[in-house]
């Protein structure tokens, strides 16, 4: 007797997907102290640091795995893009006027020496 098995739906896969996803965002949101929780002491007055649970890099391992499963990548914002290319801009012309100075300087020794080639 062939037994059959039976498939999730579209939807319960989308679903467990999307579940999947909103824990791993949870749990790296929950790995970050929180910068805005009200600070504790002990009965000494030493601050008590903020409870929170690193993420293990199993668990980091995973969840580039599930990006990589589901093809997402990152893109730099235009923003990012148009600050790099005026740094990289304002560095080329930088070494561009070095190279030029550089090139055209003047030294002490250049009225001797046309001096010299003019004989």
């Amino acid at each position: 007797m062939a037994t059959s098995k039976q498939s999730a739906s579209v939807s319960t896969l989308n679903t467990l997907h999307e579940a999947i996803a909103k824990y791993m965002l949870m749990r790296i949101e929950s790995s970050i102290p929180n910068p805005d929780a009200p600070k504790e002491y002990d009965e000494d007055g030493n601050e008590i640091p903020a409870f929170f649970i690193p993420l293990a890099a199993s668990e980091l391992q995973v969840m580039v795995t599930f990006l990589n499963n589901n093809n997402i990548t990152a893109t730099p914002d235009v923003e990012h893009l148009e600050e790099l290319a005026k740094e990289f801009t304002s560095d080329l012309e930088l070494a561009r006027q070095r190279k030029a100075e550089a090139i055209t300087k003047v030294s002490q020794n250049d009225d001797v020496l046309t001096a010299i080639l003019n004989c």
